[in-house]
């Protein structure tokens, strides 16, 4: 990955702490209680997005400093450097950001989905395919 010389962070990148930084297997048990594991490859995006954005994470366990606190130790405990863990800002508000990655969120594209398309919705965790059922094996068309 290429490095940031300058350190120079003009966007910010909003991230979703449960469901996409913390796997939430076991679901919700209170702000301060995290026993899952990262899902595969958040730290490291983390750390990497740090070089070239400000990064926030959000999460209603936010709204609370014992779920601030724990997101921050969560961060530290999972092997992201204490110095990026204490300079990122956990928050429960969204903030300006481009773009926002999380596990709830369908990207608005100038049309509205159906009722039936919302009542079904799943995150990732939950979805019905394989993350392979989903990409196109045939590559782009030509």
């Amino acid at each position: 990955m290429p490095k940031n010389p300058n350190k120079q962070r003009h966007k910010t990148v909003a991230i979703d702490f449960d469901g996409v930084v913390n796997s939430y297997k076991s679901g919700y048990h209170g702000p301060d209680h995290l026993p899952d594991p990262p899902v595969e490859g958040a730290i490291k995006f983390i750390r990497d997005a740090n070089e070239f954005f400000k990064v926030v994470i959000f999460s209603t366990r936010a709204e609370t400093e014992a779920g601030v606190n724990a997101i921050r130790k969560y961060l530290k405990q999972h092997g992201l450097p204490e110095d990026v863990a204490n300079a990122i800002k956990i928050t429960d508000k969204k903030v300006k950001a481009t773009p926002y990655i999380d596990d709830r969120g369908w990207q608005f594209q100038g049309w509205f989905p159906s009722m039936e398309f919302i009542m079904d919705f799943q995150p990732w965790y939950k979805y019905k395919y394989e993350k392979t059922d989903l990409v196109d094996k045939n590559g782009p068309e030509s």
